[in-house]
């Protein structure tokens, strides 16, 4: 018993370690403008930068993520577990995803802890679009991309009233748009669902990351676990995490770099 433990933990840190895969998800949307079609989001999520997610890891995620050729890229927070001072050259490759404008950052829970403040000034630096209870407007020739970001649960460490507001990050705009949350916590869907989202990407449960944990998540998250489900009109993608947090080790999941098309629901299909 104690050498198959052994072997299955090597085989769950060579998992973690290896990673992340490209997990390619189609969101079928009803009445999709034609511009829209084929538009391709990255969503880097819970790379926690630190003891053991590196400069080489982060490197190869921006590597995979420029092969991928996104129109825009999410990262919906757990990005680092460490300050700024210790960290900021092993994020530096992420860097090179900022340009163009569409690079979106929504932070999580470790990046509260880690420093809220000075990571989001740091962030911003880079050329990311930090949304705090925000959103940013794009066009794609006559289409509209609404892009929402909300702040996590744990912004309550230092404001008692702050809490995430995806009713804010819409601002009332009521003209045609498709409707983009970043959340890092999957359970703001109820809210977002309300506030007239189309899709809320999220992440933090790490799909559980390892046994038995796999199946717990489940029970704290209901169905916005892991992966691809829906609340009435709206589609929620759980990322099971880029990175992986505590130890390096992953045990039926698999860290994932997670390149999401919307596609129109009853249309042609573009690769």
């Amino acid at each position: 018993m104690p050498v198959a433990a052994l072997a299955a933990v090597c085989v769950g840190a060579l998992a973690a370690l290896r990673g992340p895969y490209v997990r390619r998800v189609d969101i079928p949307v009803e009445g999709l403008a034609p511009e829209l079609d084929g538009f391709r989001i990255v969503q880097i999520s819970d790379l926690h930068v630190g003891p053991t997610m590196r400069l080489a890891y982060v490197q190869r995620v921006v590597d995979m993520t420029k092969e991928l050729a996104p129109d825009l890229i999410a990262l919906t927070g757990d990005i680092v577990d460490g300050s700024v001072t210790r960290l900021a050259p092993h994020v530096a490759p992420l860097e090179a995803l900022a340009s163009g404008d569409r690079a979106f950052f929504v932070l999580g829970n470790h990046d509260y802890y880690s420093g809220a403040a000075p990571w989001t000034a740091h962030f911003e630096a880079m050329g990311f679009r930090v949304l705090r209870n925000a959103h940013v407007t794009i066009a794609r020739g006559a289409a509209r991309l609404l892009i929402g970001g909300v702040i996590d649960f744990a912004a309550r460490m230092s404001d008692p009233d702050a809490r995430p507001r995806p009713d804010l990050a819409t601002d009332g705009d009521a003209r045609p748009a498709f409707r983009l949350l970043l959340a890092h916590n999957p359970k703001i869907a109820p809210l977002a669902e309300q506030a007239g989202f189309d899709l809320q990407l999220s992440g933090h449960t790490h799909a559980g990351q390892f046994f038995p944990w796999t199946f717990v998540i489940h029970l704290v998250h209901g169905p916005h676990a892991a992966g691809l489900s829906r609340r009435g009109r709206l589609w929620v993608y759980v990322s099971a995490g880029t990175g992986t947090w505590g130890p390096p080790v992953r045990l039926g999941t698999r860290p994932e770099l997670t390149l999401l098309r919307l596609v129109a629901a009853n249309g042609p299909r573009r690769r």
